[in-house]
């Protein structure tokens, strides 16, 4: 067998075949590579879809290998190439903004948990996100490396394990949080710096927070000293 890019004959040992130019290993990522295999990434560059590899975490994914460089690489195809991202950021209490890029899906929806902190609306939404990823991966999901984005800077230190949460309830969602990262081959976590919501009835807010009170429904009109205006007049 010759090389087609060399063009020098492709010699071997009990784990590796080699060229002056290339170099394939038997065994990789846990799989071990038929003679078929070998011989198509010296005169093709490429091999067909292989079953069977083991990431790093032990989970199973399939992957052609092509030739680049003097060692083959995983690829995984057009629509694995981009990165799938978890983008969630804070704002009401209770709410978050969820956003999911995972091939040619994207996902973005506000989402209320209800009365709990800010910081576990953060993780309950990066849960919702990455088992949205999961979902739309499959298999190929212990072959993707996941970057999570949080606008959440305490909810960040939480996820990277820079600061234990001190609610039991907050340690175990990010635990669980932490269980469904391990599913991916790897993952990367970042805090982002966003424009904060206005709340409504804020002190920040320039107008009356309509509906705080359903029963009043004022005339409000301003002066440069008071404002005017009561339900009883």
């Amino acid at each position: 067998m010759e090389c087609s890019r060399c063009g020098k004959q492709v010699q071997n040992d009990d784990k590796k075949y080699w060229c002056e130019c290339f170099t394939v290993y038997i065994e990789i990522a846990g799989k071990t590579l038929s003679e078929r295999d070998i011989e198509m990434l010296f005169t093709e560059g490429k091999t067909g879809v292989i079953d069977g590899f083991k990431s790093k975490k032990g989970s199973e994914f399939s992957a052609r290998l092509v030739r680049k460089g003097e060692k083959p690489s995983f690829d995984f195809g057009e629509k694995q190439k981009k990165r799938s991202k978890v983008f969630v950021q804070g704002l009401e209490s209770g709410t978050v903004l969820l956003r999911v890029y995972c091939r040619d899906m994207s996902f973005e929806e506000e989402i209320q948990f209800g009365l709990v902190s800010p910081q576990l609306a953060s993780c309950f939404g990066a849960l919702t996100g990455c088992r949205i990823v999961l979902h739309v991966l499959g298999k190929e999901a212990a072959a993707e490396n996941l970057l999570l984005e949080i606008s959440d800077q305490r909810f960040a230190k939480y996820v990277l394990n820079v600061v234990r949460p001190k609610q039991a309830q907050v340690r175990e969602a990010v635990s669980y949080l932490w269980d469904i990262l391990g599913k991916f081959d790897s993952w990367d976590a970042r805090y982002v710096v966003t424009k904060r919501p206005k709340l409504k009835g804020s002190p920040y807010s320039d107008r009356f927070p309509q509906g705080v009170f359903p029963w009043i429904y004022p005339e409000v009109t301003s002066s440069p000293q008071l404002i005017e205006g009561h339900p009883d007049d």
